[in-house]
């Protein structure tokens, strides 16, 4: 099962504690729906359109959209 989660630091300056807000966009069996919803949100969501997801040496995937308030997308495999 993977899980598509949104992360995002909702701290209101860069000295202020991290408040970091977890949301699950999503869960699939199969890999390339996980991928799909998460380069959906990147299309209609994130600042910079051009972010694409990276595989990660763990198996997972990550993209992060570099702006103000921005946000960290994460596809996770769960058993």
């Amino acid at each position: 099962m993977y899980r598509i989660l949104k992360e995002i630091n909702a701290a209101d300056t860069w000295r202020d504690p991290d408040n970091i807000c977890t949301t699950e966009l999503g869960c699939t069996e199969i890999l390339e729906e996980a991928k799909s919803i998460a380069n959906e949100y990147i299309k209609n969501k994130f600042f910079s359109k051009d972010v694409k997801l990276r595989e990660l040496e763990d198996g997972s995937f990550y993209a992060c959209d570099f702006c103000s308030y921005g946000v960290s997308l994460h596809i996770i495999l769960i058993e």
